[in-house]
């Protein structure tokens, strides 16, 4: 590994190496050497960690890192504090993606680094409009027009809290479906960021919906009869 009077630690390898220097006097022609060992390190095996994301209502998180340890040091937009363990604001950070590295150095002053990548999204803000009252019999209501965000799920609870086993169509809501007459419900609104198979940013709001009883009319006559011949007068 040496060349030149410089040594390469990468050509030289791992482990144990004998270097030996030799000096010979150009006027007397005598010459002599010394030998000496160096050891030559491995490189701490750094692993930052996998990519991932927050959101901007999420609170700080603890940045990992292997190996851990107060050897370890977290830099990039978002991290809190100047010693082991590190944080990660996502507010502090911002919206976009950052690039956070961590570098560990060993007890041989040997150190190696690697980075991951933090998504900060903004997360998403519901704005639900209560609907007016509706009969127990009245046609579907469509509720895609009483929130700001499209794409989302409806569902329906009681007011006291007791969640329906089915979700609504959001277009194609019945106010019979829920079973209940005279009474308030709430309808539940979920909204997420990202696929249904990974979502990000989970968030949901509630509004009530009066569903109001029918009337129970009573019909009959002045007379009380029910049967009338063709001729007979106005009744």
């Amino acid at each position: 590994g040496v060349s030149f009077n410089y040594l390469n630690p990468a050509l030289a390898g791992l482990g144990v190496d004998t270097l030996t220097y030799t000096y010979k006097d150009l006027y007397t022609g005598c010459s002599d050497f010394r030998k000496t060992t160096v050891y030559i390190d491995s490189l701490p095996h750094v692993i930052a960690g996998n990519d991932t994301f927050r959101c901007t209502n999420d609170g700080v998180m603890t940045l990992g890192g292997q190996p851990a340890g107060v050897n370890g040091k977290w830099t990039g937009d978002g991290v809190l504090g100047t010693t082991y363990p590190y944080l990660f604001d996502p507010n502090v950070a911002g919206i976009g993606p950052h690039v956070l590295v961590y570098e560990y150095t060993n007890a041989a002053k040997c150190s190696d680094k690697d980075s991951m990548i933090i998504t900060v999204y903004q997360t998403p803000v519901i704005k639900l409009t209560t609907p007016a009252a509706v009969c127990e019999n009245d046609a579907a209501v469509d509720l895609i027009p009483y929130s700001n965000l499209k794409g989302g799920s409806w569902s329906w609870r009681t007011i006291t809290g007791r969640v329906s086993g089915t979700s609504i169509d959001p277009a194609d809501f019945k106010p019979s479906m829920s079973g209940k007459t005279d009474s308030t419900i709430m309808l539940r609104y979920d909204y997420h960021l990202g696929t249904s198979s990974n979502p990000m940013c989970p968030v949901a709001d509630s509004v009530p919906l009066k569903i109001n009883a029918l009337p129970n009319p009573a019909v009959s006559t002045i007379d009380g009869k029910t049967t009338y011949c063709i001729n007979h007068g106005i009744v």
